[in-house]
């Protein structure tokens, strides 16, 4: 569908777009500029503030939403009444903007410019906003639970805080000067208006009171006893009973006191008890929640939190409680965890990083246990055998069946030897086993067959060193292997070799 055509009140062109391409001002219906009784829409004012429409009216004046030309930003235009603009209304509505100024807590809107329209008429540029007000949503019947509760309340105590350390009383603080709307993707974010009835608690010298005594200022459903009395000055605990009635009319869904007049209000304010706020309220209220609802509309001042800062520390105790109990309505129900994209990609990294450890976990213990194989497995290669000098047993390396074939070949060929060179490991270990290496002398007279597997050799020739005797034809020419096994051949034990007292050694 297309849009109708709108008009950029700044440089006159015509578009569908909702803003203009040349110089990013807004665009407006032409024929809400063609209107006869359009007031102040689409002129300019204080040379730099283009009015684009109505956002509100009040009682000093009317707020507009304007285009600031130098800046290129929106902001909220508050214009004073002429009728307003008496000598003490004048004074009022500077005060308004000083006050405001002076005031830099994110919860208070904040004011940026003021001036004078040729007709006598003041006005000041503040923050434009974006959201509701808590009387729009208190008339359509908007749920506030607990927790939203404490959260409005807490942020209305850090702006009066603020105003009351400066020595700043609100004097109307209602639902209609507590906005909320919607700042850096926090939902509920609170702006505290409409200071124009402030009253400071310390005057300037030279200052005058601009209210009369006697003369009641503000809103009857939303004003303290002491306000509606105006025989004492007020200080910052007015402005908490004031805020005790919003969060009553929050949970309750209706004000402590309603009349047909404002002025049975008024008197039920300084004389009637209100009712308990959890008999009004058509859900379960906090107890302690209630409890400070109900300490804040006491009578008498004394009897309230002496200060925002004491109410803002009770209620952040509450708001405490909240965090880590659940509350009686939701008790029992899992509430589930939302995760942004951020996070998933945090977790699906941190699992990755799990399994990576687990795998370098499980290859370093792999390769511990297969060295332990290895060390085993070279360990079993090794025969034992007599060590002559100690007495003890020491590894041989195992001979392959080769090599026993060979050893008979040779037997058979050579006969009985009595060389050292050729003895086997057999003859060896029965030396070893002699008292001091000595021989018996009986069996040094008789001669000495040779042992079963001993492998014996002729004496040798006169003309060179001694030496083993070729085997005979047809018979392979091997001799005793000394090497280590292959890798993977199965290791053999010496069936001759003597078990000690110590037991096999590895």
């Amino acid at each position: 569908m297309l849009r109708l055509m709108s008009v950029c009140p700044e440089c006159g062109a015509t578009t569908q777009a909702s803003t203009c391409s040349r110089d990013g001002c807004p665009t407006l219906d032409p024929a809400v500029l063609e209107a006869p009784d359009r007031g102040d829409i689409g002129s300019l004012i204080g040379e730099k503030y283009r009015v684009l429409n109505i956002v509100g009216r009040g009682g000093m004046g009317v707020v507009y939403r304007a285009w600031q030309r130098d800046m290129r930003r929106l902001v909220a235009l508050k214009v004073a009444n002429a009728q307003s603009m008496d000598e003490a209304g004048t004074r009022r509505f500077l005060r308004e903007v000083r006050v405001v100024a002076g005031l830099a807590h994110p919860n208070t809107v904040r004011v940026f410019d003021y001036g004078q329209l040729p007709d006598g008429r003041l006005f000041f540029t503040m923050e434009f906003l974006e959201g509701q007000s808590l009387s729009r949503l208190l008339r359509r019947r908007e749920p506030f639970d607990d927790r939203r509760i404490l959260r409005v309340g807490t942020q209305v105590l850090k702006s009066l805080g603020e105003a009351h350390a400066a020595g700043i009383v609100h004097r109307d603080l209602s639902p209609d000067n507590i906005f909320l709307c919607r700042l850096f993707g926090e939902a509920d974010f609170v702006k505290v208006l409409d200071f124009g009835v402030a009253k400071g608690m310390a005057f300037e010298a030279g200052e005058e009171k601009l209210t009369v005594a006697g003369v009641f200022v503000g809103k009857p459903a939303y004003a303290s006893p002491e306000q509606v009395e105006g025989s004492v000055e007020l200080d910052g605990r007015s402005d908490l009973y004031s805020l005790g009635i919003v969060l009553y009319q929050m949970c309750a869904g209706q004000v402590p006191f309603q009349s047909t007049t404002p002025m049975k209000v008024l008197i039920a304010h300084l004389r009637e008890p209100p009712r308990d706020v959890q008999e009004v309220a058509t859900r379960p209220i906090h107890p302690d929640l209630a409890s400070l609802v109900m300490r804040l509309l006491a009578k008498k001042r004394e009897d309230r939190p002496q200060n925002a800062a004491e109410a803002l520390e009770e209620m952040l105790r509450i708001e405490e409680q909240f965090v880590r109990t659940p509350s009686p309505d939701t008790a029992g129900i899992r509430v589930p965890v939302v995760t942004t994209g951020t996070s998933l990609v945090r977790r699906k990294r941190r699992r990755m990083r799990n399994w990576a450890i687990g795998i370098g976990v499980a290859l370093l213990l792999g390769g511990v246990g297969a060295a332990a194989l290895v060390s085993v497995a070279s360990r079993q290669d090794l025969s034992p055998r007599q060590d002559l000098s100690s007495g003890g047993q020491v590894a041989e390396p195992a001979r392959p069946p080769q090599a026993n074939e060979a050893e008979a070949e040779v037997r058979k060929t050579d006969g009985p030897g009595t060389s050292p060179e050729g003895a086997s490991p057999g003859v060896q270990a029965k030396q070893a086993d002699s008292p001091a290496g000595s021989p018996d002398p009986g069996e040094a007279s008789r001669p000495k067959a040779p042992a079963a597997g001993t492998a014996t050799a002729s004496p040798p020739p006169a003309d060179g060193p001694s030496r083993v005797r070729e085997p005979a034809s047809g018979s392979r020419k091997t001799g005793p292997s000394k090497r280590a096994p292959e890798k993977g051949q199965a290791p053999t034990r010496a069936k001759d070799a003597p078990k000690g007292p110590g037991g096999w050694t590895f």
